[in-house]
């Protein structure tokens, strides 16, 4: 269903576009030839208005996705992904099955928790498509030290319109490890 509707999108766009440029070079060679259209006009202002109907589906058929895909890659370079300022040794009770410590986010935090973490969301553009950072920061609560945190850039949105979801980018990869919290924490007998 989606690919009908995508080869749908490509097959309207090329025959509007050559029915624009028709349009648009019959209507400047006849103004001419009647004496009331402009003077510098005919084949290449037709041309050019073709070429930029041409950019105007590239950019809303997916163009801008890659550009703003592009800018997280470039944000995500310079800052992304984990920095680790302490670890900390914990017993191995604290860790579950899969080797995970739980870290409550700081407004759900009890008294006792030692640790919480902290997330912070910048918008660089908000609409179609978004692009953001998100900053997830490990604090120790006896004395606020940060003790590592990982940087995320994403891109929501950006596709041609229609029926489905939009799609999304993320820096660094989510589905590889690029969380602070199993470099933090060391189990006790792992050194």
């Amino acid at each position: 269903m989606m690919l009908f509707f995508i080869y749908g999108y490509v097959i309207v766009s090329v025959l509007l576009t050559i029915l624009f440029a028709v349009l648009l070079y019959r209507g400047a060679t006849g103004w001419q030839r009647a004496g009331i259209g402009p003077s510098w006009g005919g084949p290449f202002a037709g041309w050019f208005l073709f070429l930029f109907w041409l950019f105007v589906i590239f950019w809303f058929g997916g163009g801008q996705k890659v550009y703003w895909d592009w800018r997280v890659d470039r944000m995500c370079a310079e800052d992304g992904g984990v920095t680790v300022y302490e670890t900390v040794e914990l017993p191995a009770e604290r860790f579950d099955e899969w080797g995970n410590v739980r870290i409550p986010p700081k407004g759900r935090a009890e008294p006792e928790d030692e640790y919480y973490y902290e997330m912070e969301t910048h918008y660089y553009r908000r609409g179609n498509p978004t692009l953001r950072q998100s900053k997830y920061r490990t604090i120790r609560r006896s004395d606020g030290k940060v003790l590592g945190e990982s940087t995320y850039y994403g891109r929501g949105g950006g596709d041609m319109p229609g029926p489905w979801n939009p799609s999304s980018y993320t820096c660094p990869d989510p589905t590889r490890s690029t969380q602070s919290e199993p470099k933090i924490f060391l189990k006790g007998d792992n050194k």
